[in-house]
């Protein structure tokens, strides 16, 4: 699918949708609690739905609601599974380690996207403790059962792993540790994971940044009525409109979160957008934007917009720590200087970091990558562009966000999906 879209006047208001990462979580604490779970808030996407997906796959269920998921814990054993991760290396890297505690036997599996994801390192720690796993990437068939003991993993590749364990550790017979090795790249996501782990009464103890005592034979316990935060992540390419075109409201935000990508409010303030903040509500109004240095370690999926305020700011702007951003759904630093480049910005990788000059984007014709967040990223530089544009092959965007060109429409947007 293409989206045409012309330049156009854009702002108002536009609810925040719920936040994915807590949503893949909570569905998956929920199907290991010890009775059923109403989850408000949650939307439909692709990654939403590999997760549904395995959770079923596993003899759990999961019942959509028009205001609620209801998710059913496993209750019976099953044979020949099937869990389907399609694309979300989020799934795929939390049901892992999740599944061998279990002691099932599957075969995961996955698109071709997904099975070129970094996956070595989760694979090694628990082949170390009991996990019988055939393959280092997808398609993989896994059985035996993890055992409790002392883990280790690489902290520099993906919160995700450590995630995965910190879900998995609780249910073994014993007591374990998991030490992390080196620096912890996008380390509020972690921060996400105990967040929820509490909320289903699961008790992890934080020795220090780097390791965790995790106590064995815990019971996820459901509360029946917890409701999933609203996404600052995929909220930031709105008010990031806001800071590049026209005022914007996003609802349903809460400030207390965890999430790290509430990073983005500081970042369009330290470039000089109007921000105010009433009650659940952010408002962000255009204004002349400043250059800026931003670290991009732990918050990669924020870069694809913040690239875009970037091209727009006066004078030179750096992302530090910008390798990480090579790993996600595609090369995400090769995909946004290959696009930047289209909308006639000039940046330059160097070290590590990506220096981007500020200037005037020009109309542009781009792909997508088959990333979500390229598409959106895309979206929001063509409403400010100097002529028509086109963005081919959108439907990346049902990854995270499948209404986000309705959204686009209500705030003003001129574009045309074939």
């Amino acid at each position: 699918m293409i989206a045409h879209i012309a330049p156009a006047k854009m702002g108002g208001k536009v609810d925040s949708i719920p936040s994915k990462s807590y949503a893949h979580r909570m569905l998956l604490c929920a199907m290991l609690s010890n009775s059923q779970t109403e989850l408000y808030g949650v939307t439909g996407s692709k990654d939403i739905e590999a997760t549904i997906n395995c959770i079923k796959a596993l003899y759990g269920d999961v019942v959509i609601k028009p205001d609620k998921y209801i998710v059913k814990p496993i209750n019976k054993e099953r044979e020949d599974i099937v869990l389907d991760c399609i694309e979300s290396g989020s799934t795929l890297r939390f049901i892992l380690p999740i599944a061998l505690a279990l002691g099932k036997s599957c075969k995961v599996i996955g698109k071709e996207g997904l099975q070129k994801r970094p996956l070595k390192d989760l694979v090694d720690v628990l082949r170390a403790h009991g996990g019988v796993i055939d393959a280092e990437s997808l398609p993989l068939n896994i059985s035996g059962k993890l055992i409790s003991g002392d883990y280790r993993i690489n902290g520099s590749v993906s919160s995700q792993y450590i995630t995965g364990l910190l879900m998995a550790l609780p249910i073994l017979d014993g007591d374990s540790t998991l030490t992390i090795d080196g620096e912890i790249v996008s380390s509020k996501y972690i921060d996400i994971t105990l967040d929820v782990l509490q909320n289903f009464g699961i008790k992890i103890e934080r020795v220090d940044n780097n390791s965790f005592y995790i106590q064995g034979n815990q019971k996820y316990s459901n509360k029946t009525d917890l409701r999933v935060q609203g996404d600052w992540s995929n909220a930031a390419f709105w008010l990031a409109l806001g800071a590049l075109n026209g005022e914007t409201q996003v609802n349903k935000l809460f400030f207390d979160s965890v999430q790290g990508d509430r990073e983005i409010l500081q970042i369009v303030m330290d470039m000089g957008a109007k921000v105010a903040i009433r009650g659940d509500n952010v408002i962000v109004s255009k204004k002349a934007l400043q250059s800026i240095t931003v670290d991009a370690k732990d918050i990669p999926d924020l870069m694809p917009i913040v690239s875009i305020l970037m091209a727009n700011a006066d004078g030179i702007s750096v992302m530090k720590n910008v390798d990480r951003l090579k790993t996600k759904e595609t090369d995400r630093l090769k995909a946004i200087m290959e696009n930047l480049a289209k909308m006639g910005i000039q940046a330059r990788y160097q070290d590590g970091e990506l220096l981007i000059l500020g200037g005037k984007i020009k109309a542009f014709n781009v792909d997508s990558y088959n990333d979500h967040r390229m598409v959106m990223m895309a979206a929001i530089a063509a409403s400010i562009a100097d002529g028509n544009c086109e963005i081919t092959n959108i439907e990346a965007v049902d990854k995270s966000y499948p209404n986000f060109f309705d959204d686009y429409k209500k705030l003003g947007g001129k574009v045309n999906v074939k």
